[in-house]
């Protein structure tokens, strides 16, 4: 897996300074739901605040 990312990130013509906040964004999101979903894991209120707070900077990253 980490060859296969690495080929992609070496032939691939990306702006990594914007793929950045999407990569965060989607990294949390992935975390937080695993968590909760799989492990079933509580997540209390201040994470999903933080979540929303770590894709809307992605979004600025992204878009702004």
């Amino acid at each position: 897996m980490l060859a296969c990312y690495g080929l992609l990130v070496n032939t691939v013509r990306w702006d990594f300074s914007k793929l950045l906040g999407v990569y965060v964004a989607v990294f949390a999101i992935v975390s937080v739901m695993a968590g909760k979903f799989v492990f079933g894991d509580h997540v209390p209120n201040a994470t999903w605040l933080g979540l929303l707070i770590i894709v809307a900077g992605g979004l600025v990253i992204q878009f702004g």
